[in-house]
């Protein structure tokens, strides 16, 4: 019997089943359900795996947490199509203009703030990236220069909230994702401070026609199209942090103001409008399957009890803290290499709670860690999503897949060094959220 095997012997061949699903191209939604419903037909029946599969699938749309998701996907989607995005990177080009690679501190600046509005790391590197490139290879930056400024503001949208996978983290771990949007803004912040202080330095030494004389009153000028995603931003997160709404009702009134503005503006119509929710409705189809999937593989483990028994074995083996923390972390960094950021999550987390909880870190900590290594994925090949959307957008400019990862490489050793500091200094992620 299947259930009477070692626990290592299980994990392996679970692991294995699901690699080699993911090996044969099925999506990894898929690959997840399959392999948890056939765990569950062995270990007790077909009924019984049925019914459990089932009650995911009806349970998991209604969940009230997880109706954010849909809701800030729309909210993102509004802001892309009705060109409010374009809008900000435009504004913040103008506002930075003659300081060393101004252009390069545009793209991140706007980077962070698309992220606070949508929380979505495709759509910040699909709406920012087009007309960042452009402008950057017209005016003679290094277009791997260019690519990985691209790459670097985009993995923003993971740690700076609204955040889709904060959404799925609280989820998963039964922690508040209220104080995990919090608990982002800190380490998001400071991640952008730190490329941006590699592209100030990238500019003065290799840009020498630079003018930062400019009247600071004509640079405010140039911010006059950037309030509506301020707007956004501070009823979003300011009903948040105010407690005046959960996420859920937050993403709500999200998307209610973005449909404001672009009534305001006058940017959407009905053929905007369909796409706009063609749009969402896709995207949102493909993180439920995930989710659906996620939750019936995390039942298999759960009811095999191996979560559990890994935490026994690493706590029997009086492993330390931080050993098991370098363990995790690593787990997280190899995967963010191949998966896709919400599959992470929902694989691995159930798996190794359990562990975390046990040795005493703090859930929202460990939380915004975890997704800092998930981001750093999405910059790392072979799979690192974001390299191969700026691949996409950098074709007309033939730009190279090895140019991308070069131009990446230091802003992934600046996200590593604020890794580092926010693993050694816990208070910097826990300090707003101990204010709510």
């Amino acid at each position: 019997m299947f259930s009477d095997l070692n626990f290592f012997l299980q994990l392996f061949i679970i692991i294995t089943s699901l690699l080699s699903l993911l090996l044969i191209g099925l999506p990894i939604g898929f690959c997840m359900g399959t392999v948890g419903f056939v765990g569950l037909y062995l270990i007790a029946d077909f009924q019984f795996a049925l019914n459990s599969f089932s009650i995911f699938l009806t349970s998991t749309p209604m969940n009230f947490t997880l109706i954010a998701i849909p809701l800030f996907t729309l909210m993102a989607q509004i802001i892309i199509f009705c060109e409010f995005g374009k809008d900000l990177y435009t504004s913040l080009e103008r506002f930075l203009y003659g300081i060393p690679a101004s252009l390069g501190l545009a793209t991140i600046t706007s980077g962070s703030v698309f992220a606070a509005s949508t929380g979505s790391s495709v759509a910040s590197c699909a709406t920012i990236g087009p007309i960042a490139i452009k402008e950057m290879v017209q005016r003679g930056y290094k277009k791997s220069f260019a690519a990985g400024c691209v790459a670097g503001a985009g993995g923003l949208a993971i740690v700076i909230p609204p955040s889709v996978p904060f959404i799925i983290y609280g989820f998963i771990a039964e922690v508040s994702v209220s104080k995990l949007f919090i608990a982002g803004i800190i380490p998001g912040l400071l991640m952008a401070l730190a490329m941006s202080i590699y592209v100030l330095y990238y500019g003065i030494n290799n840009f020498d026609n630079y003018d930062s004389k400019i009247p600071f009153r004509e640079r405010i000028g140039y911010l006059k199209n950037v309030w509506p995603i301020l707007f956004l931003i501070i009823i979003v997160l300011g009903s948040i942090y105010g407690g005046i709404t959960t996420p859920t009702e937050a993403a709500a009134v999200g998307v209610l103001g973005s449909l404001f503005l672009s009534i305001i503006y006058k940017r959407l119509n009905p053929s905007i409008l369909k796409k706009i929710l063609i749009k969402t409705s896709t995207t949102t189809c493909f993180i439920f399957v995930i989710i659906i999937g996620a939750l019936t593989f995390g039942f298999l483990m759960s009811y095999l009890r191996i979560p559990v028994q890994l935490a026994d074995y690493f706590l029997n083996n009086k492993m330390s803290s931080w050993e098991i923390l370098i363990i995790i972390n690593i787990i997280f960094f190899f995967l963010g290499m191949f998966m896709e950021s919400s599959a992470i999550l929902l694989v691995v987390i159930p798996l190794l709670m359990p562990t975390i909880r046990t040795i005493g870190f703090d859930p929202l900590w460990i939380g915004v860690i975890l997704l800092i290594n998930i981001e750093l994925g999405l910059l790392t090949p072979p799979v690192g999503m974001n390299l191969y959307i700026i691949k996409g957008i950098g074709k007309e400019y033939n730009l190279k897949f090895n140019e991308i990862v070069r131009g990446t490489i230091p802003f992934i050793f600046a996200q590593i060094l604020i890794w580092i500091i926010l693993i050694l200094f816990p208070d910097l992620v826990l300090f707003l959220p101990n204010l709510m």
